[in-house]
């Protein structure tokens, strides 16, 4: 059972690395106005991610990158599904319904992932999370309805994208739990970003669609991208669910919706009205709401 440090360190890794990860959005969208396939952003995205952490691995900690060979197909189906068709179908919902919604929707995945643990890590159900879930649905449910889907004016397909990154960001947590008990953080995200990127280089070179021709202002966002909250994002927050239960960590992680929706209104002008203010206060309290419950009971245990 973790300690009342590791539970701190837990919260703060899961934390740093949402916010990380809600900047996706951003350089995503600034890149859009050079690069019009969410194919080529994941393609280079992982490329990135992988290339920076494999020289990172060689030079600081070669022995981490073996793995057993029973293991590769459960590593190529993660970083095919939590890697690969997670930000195709984020990086797709951006283009079509902006950052803000697509954020909020992504943020349906501590649902998934709630359901999910229940079934596949045996996690308790207990009261505190469900009313985290229950405020977490509740504060997506008034972001996605500010001048979106409430007004008719969104695309169900940019909607579907949106959901789909949820799904998908779920399965990343539940396999990076489950990896997590043999390997290394830095381990399960570099074969996770390599079999993701491995299937998109495959994917474009069939479909003839991979760029390489792009002005240096591009090649700079997109090493951004990969590197900045991509990499870092991911590794902070795997980092994370060593001291944390994946449904916990999953709640907690809720602040990145806040760290995009603020991101846009500042970079973009998205508008961030008072209703998407209380709907991200409603996520927030899901954060503090888990963390609460599981400092009190660390106090009773005096631990």
């Amino acid at each position: 059972m973790a300690s009342r440090e590791d539970l701190y360190k837990g919260y703060g890794l899961v934390v740093a690395g949402a916010v990380a990860l809600g900047m996706l959005g951003i350089v995503g969208r600034i890149l859009y106005t050079e690069i019009d396939t969410p194919v080529t952003l994941v393609q280079y995205r992982a490329f990135f991610g992988t290339g920076v952490l494999l020289i990172g691995l060689l030079i600081f900690a070669r022995p981490l990158l073996r793995i057993r060979k029973q293991d590769i197909l459960f590593f190529a189906v993660y970083g095919l599904l939590s890697i690969g068709l997670n930000s195709l179908c984020y990086f797709s919902a951006i283009q079509k319904i902006g950052i803000s919604l697509s954020v909020v929707l992504l943020y349906t995945y501590p649902v998934f992932l709630m359901i999910l643990s229940l079934f596949f890590l045996k996690e308790p159900l207990t009261g505190i999370k469900v009313f985290a879930l229950i405020a977490c649905i509740a504060g997506v449910i008034l972001l996605v309805m500010h001048g979106g889907m409430g007004s008719g004016s969104v695309g169900r397909t940019g909607i579907l994208y949106g959901l789909g990154a949820g799904f998908f960001s779920a399965l990343y947590s539940l396999f990076g739990k489950k990896a997590l008990v043999r390997y290394q953080p830095a381990a399960v995200l570099f074969y996770a970003l390599l079999f993701g990127s491995l299937f998109f280089l495959s994917w474009g070179l069939f479909a003839g669609k991979i760029q390489v021709r792009f002005t240096s202002r591009t090649w700079f966002w997109l090493a951004v991208l990969g590197i900045g909250p991509s990499l870092m994002g991911y590794f902070l927050y795997t980092m994370g669910l060593q001291y944390l239960e994946a449904s916990r960590a999953g709640v907690v992680a809720t602040v990145e919706v806040l760290a995009a929706v603020l991101g846009a209104y500042l970079f973009f002008d998205e508008r961030f009205s008072l209703r998407q203010a209380l709907g991200g206060a409603f996520v927030l309290s899901g954060a503090i709401g888990i963390q609460w419950e599981e400092m009190k009971r660390r106090g009773k245990e005096g631990r």
